[in-house]
């Protein structure tokens, strides 16, 4: 019915495909959280103070009101009781070209009972009796399990150590009890995976390549739902904070600051596991396929025959859908709760300093600090919704802050003039022109942000490198010795100078093909460009009445007008064919990371 153009489609009434729910989903989850807590406070000297306590936590589990919540269970699939999805096929034998479109048929690989082209992926419904789904468990309103009462225990203290009021070291523990999960998670997790969109509560059957005049009459054919697993015991996360640290009164009024920070987080709410995804090297695999495909023949076990679609072109064959090479027949993905809320771990670590005058008219603040922040986690994968459930998790580990940090803030109050003119009209004109001046400004100075130089390739063989239409992994470059060009050497020729790293990009090559992509490059290589910021504000109040006051204010943001360049594009691509590079930016930085200046002006009257 495809007439090649939307528009004259769109007048004839075809239709691709129409999807009718059987039901409007309302979500009704909450949760109810209590928390607890003994404190006391033990000055066991006139220099020495103890804070300690015990917070308690019932974390309530999620539940969701008047629904019924399903979930996958593994002991419960029996993959007998799965209906049959069709599969693409030819009705005539093709050795060179792809399969002719009237050729073209659906098949179910079972019986060899042949369907229109248009089924392909949905269900045989002569397979199954009733619905084609198995292996979920229901469950009334509730799911999760009430975790046993968590304990998060506070200790803290206090010294004052000369005894003088002037040097105070200070210290303290504890643990923070959360929660992974919130009311949007049984509804709308994942687009549309929450336990309330399971059949039959749900059900989303599908009419393809019909037309509106044929709707109503039109079959509609199921096909894989996404559907996710898990375990009621979900663990709460737990936060672990840490804090030593000396303050010393320093002359003029100043209070000099050194602490260590810290902190961890475990059980934390993380990426998915996707339990039906398809392990690497199932579909491609590098033996015999370092090289492109050869044109006009399959390379030996590239790709692996019992994956090739049969109506695409033999001489550069496709495979089939993801949904008909998944273990659990029928299912898009099931991910597993107990990775999905437990994968995720980070932890921080810092040195921080400052040095403040809080008293006069002149008010200001330094502060410095130099951190590390170690997160696990899949930032440089291809593909979201699963962690790495096939290779080590170690290889999502990666920095993710600046590792300096200084940042300024000052206050100050002009004197008042008007009191020193002894005449009325002084007083009154030093009132309206000199007084009320209040002067403020904070600035600060960043290191730059961890990167790396990242791989990708146009035109490769389908699936290469890893051998499965699920991935997961992080594609990484494989890099050599020479990450800089010579001195004086530069990536472009056209560009500023001044906007260019010199980044070798011959250093860097696409992974082998053995590797499942993942070269040594790591996902932090570089620290990008430090970043300097000013800002300014600058007010003058007068009062117009008793109870009227006029502020005037001008405000500049980056004052000095710094320019703060961005880290460089170092995304490397290639032409599998010839090789050749085709990222030209290269190594130059195309952004900055702070706008120019700006200047706000402003009159406000106050009453």
């Amino acid at each position: 019915l495809d007439t090649n153009y939307p528009y004259s489609n769109a007048l004839l009434g075809s239709i691709f495909a129409y999807g009718d729910d059987n039901t409007k989903l309302v979500n009704h989850a909450h949760y109810t959280q209590i928390e607890w807590y003994l404190q006391d406070t033990w000055k066991a000297s006139r220099r020495l103070t103890f804070d300690y306590g015990l917070r308690f936590y019932r974390v309530g589990d999620l539940n969701s009101a008047r629904n019924t919540l399903g979930l996958f269970d593994t002991a419960s699939y029996d993959p007998n009781k799965a209906g049959q999805l069709l599969y693409p096929g030819c009705s005539t034998a093709v050795t060179t070209t792809t399969c002719p479109t009237a050729n073209k048929i659906a098949i179910n690989p079972k019986t060899g009972a042949t369907f229109p082209y248009v089924r392909q992926g949905t269900f045989d419904a002569s397979s199954f009796s009733g619905f084609p789904w198995t292996g979920i468990k229901y469950y009334d309103t509730h799911f999760f399990n009430v975790a046993p009462i968590q304990l998060g225990p506070r200790v803290g203290f206090a010294w004052d150590v000369f005894g003088d009021g002037k040097t105070a070291m200070r210290g303290g523990y504890g643990i923070t009890i959360g929660r992974n999960w919130n009311v949007d998670w049984i509804g709308a997790l994942a687009a549309g995976q929450g336990p309330l969109m399971v059949p039959p509560n749900f059900l989303s059957p599908t009419s393809v390549y019909t037309s509106f005049q044929q709707l109503a009459s039109s079959q509609a054919y199921y096909t894989p739902q996404n559907l996710i697993g898990g375990d009621p015991n979900d663990k709460p996360q737990r936060t672990y904070n840490w804090s030593f640290g000396i303050q010393r009164e320093v002359p003029f009024g100043m209070i000099v600051d050194v602490s260590y920070v810290g902190n961890a987080l475990k059980n934390g709410y993380g990426q998915m596991y996707d339990g039906n995804a398809v392990a690497p090297l199932t579909t491609w695999k590098p033996s015999g396929c370092a090289n492109p495909i050869v044109v006009g023949g399959i390379s030996s076990g590239c790709p692996q025959s019992s994956f090739v679609d049969p109506t695409t072109n033999p001489a550069n064959p496709g495979y089939y859908s993801t949904n008909l090479i998944r273990n659990m027949v029928g299912y898009k993905s099931i991910g597993n709760i107990i990775d999905f809320t437990q994968s995720y771990t980070n932890n921080y670590n810092s040195l921080q300093a400052q040095l403040n005058r809080r008293r006069g008219k002149v008010q200001w603040n330094i502060n410095y600090t130099f951190s590390r922040t170690i997160v696990f986690n899949n930032t440089n994968t291809q593909g979201t919704g699963a962690l790495l459930q096939f290779v080590n998790q170690q290889l999502t580990k990666n920095v993710a802050n600046r590792r300096h940090a200084i940042n300024f803030n000052m206050g100050y109050d002009f004197p008042t003039v008007s009191q020193h003119f002894g005449s009325d009209l002084g007083k009154s004109v030093s009132k309206v022109v000199l007084d009320g001046w209040h002067l403020n400004g904070n600035g600060a100075v960043y290191a730059g942000t961890p990167y790396t130089v990242g791989c990708g390739a146009q035109g490769q063989p389908s699936q290469y490198w890893i051998g499965t239409p699920t991935n997961y992994l992080p594609f990484r470059c494989q890099m050599g010795s020479d990450i800089f060009l010579p001195s004086g050497t530069l990536p472009s020729k056209t560009e500023d100078p001044r906007l260019q790293i010199p980044l070798n990009a011959a250093n860097f090559q696409l992974p082998a093909a053995n590797s499942l992509g993942i070269g040594n490059t790591p996902p932090t290589l570089f620290y990008g460009p430090w970043m300097w910021n000013l800002d300014f504000s600058l007010a003058k109040m007068t009062k117009l009445t008793e109870k009227a006051n006029l502020e005037l204010r001008i405000e500049t943001f980056n004052t000095l007008n710094h320019f703060n360049p961005s880290n460089p594009n170092t995304s490397l691509t290639w032409n599998f064919t010839t090789g050749a590079q085709t990222n030209a930016p290269f190594g130059t930085i195309q952004s900055a990371q702070v706008d120019p200046r700006r200047a706000v002006l402003s009159a406000r009257i106050r009453f």
